[in-house]
């Protein structure tokens, strides 16, 4: 299910399946370098929908990451996504982030984010 390259991904994926997630095969996430910190970003396809998640070396550097949202363009949102030493953007349809752990999680579908930070707040898990 998570192939070797991906490896970093696997116990979130672990967790997911534990908790009643259906979840198929994690493929590399097109915000692979999206931040200069890590290259470790997986696609996550569950049957509540498609999360991308951004994986670093430590909780602290999630922490760090400052979102905040620019708004022109009724149903057009810009992001900026500022860390210690980079700021970048995403321009989109509305955007989901999660801080949790050492991970970013990223997803388009609000009735996803609702379920992951159910989850995670049921799991007794750590979020931001």
């Amino acid at each position: 299910m998570v192939p070797t390259e991906l490896n970093f991904a696997k116990e979130f994926v672990q967790f997911l399946v534990n908790s009643g997630w259906t979840v198929q095969p994690v493929r590399p996430s097109k915000l692979n370098g999206f931040f200069i910190e890590t290259k470790k970003a997986a696609w996550i396809d569950t049957d509540k929908g498609i999360m991308e998640v951004i994986f670093f070396d430590n909780d602290a550097d999630v922490q760090q990451i400052q979102i905040t949202e620019e708004t022109d363009i009724r149903n057009y949102h810009k992001y900026v996504l500022k860390t210690p030493t980079e700021t970048r953007r995403i321009e989109a349809s509305a955007t989901y982030f999660t801080k949790h752990r050492n991970m970013l999680i990223v997803t388009i579908d609000g009735q996803l984010n609702e379920a992951l930070n159910q989850l995670l707040a049921s799991s007794g898990s750590r979020r931001a």
